[in-house]
């Protein structure tokens, strides 16, 4: 599957979810967005949660949530999917969804024409995976991905600064023993079923 796809299948998501109604959104505010969602890891990360997790309410609606690591049970209970690695995800959903907004032609880098997803999680192939940072340096690993944000709007909107954030978000989920594209796929079925606008959410 070519990134162009996957971004036009996310932004098809939002679109119906209302999130572009009667509006259209700046290079800043998608970049606003996609810095809230790092920030969201290293919260995560803080409270010593899973890299992902679901909270159940197993009988009464005032009974205290149980938190299942479970995938299947997530699915199956229609859960939020949360967790550290969730909110890279979500981060790289972000980045797709502004692709799709864009139209943008996303192309490897190498010249070998549009980029893939398998481009995409093959990037850090070649590299030191030792390079990224570990479990425990998530505050580098956000400010990493906080870096190649931010110089989006600095080079004049490089949109190619956000393959970078995705490469690296990717690589140190999948470091982590975690199929990235499984859990993005997982967490864009779990928008798909969510209210218009999420309830009622501005943007």
């Amino acid at each position: 599957m070519l990134v162009t796809e996957l971004a036009a299948m996310v932004h098809e998501n939002a679109v119906e979810h209302g999130w572009y109604e009667g509006k259209a959104l700046a290079i800043e505010d998608f970049m606003a967005l996609i810095h809230s969602e790092w920030s969201e890891t290293l919260e995560e990360a803080r409270e010593g949660r899973p890299l992902v997790y679901g909270l159940v309410v197993d009988g009464e609606d005032n009974a205290t949530p149980r938190l299942t690591e479970d995938w299947q049970e997530i699915i199956n209970k229609h859960l939020k999917p949360e967790g550290c690695a969730v909110e890279l995800i979500d981060g790289c959903l972000r980045i797709l969804d502004l692709y799709g907004y864009a139209d943008a032609q996303i192309d490897s880098p190498n010249g070998s024409g549009p980029a893939t997803v398998d481009y995409l999680l093959s990037v850090y192939d070649t590299l030191d995976l030792m390079a990224l940072p570990g479990e425990d340096a998530v505050p580098e690993l956000v400010t990493l991905l906080h870096a190649f944000t931010s110089q989006v709007v600095l080079e004049d909107n490089d949109l190619t600064y956000l393959m970078s954030a995705m490469a690296t978000a990717m690589a140190w989920v999948r470091q982590r023993g975690i199929d990235p594209i499984k859990l993005l796929m997982m967490k864009h079925e779990y928008n798909k079923s969510r209210p218009y606008k999420h309830g009622n959410k501005k943007f």
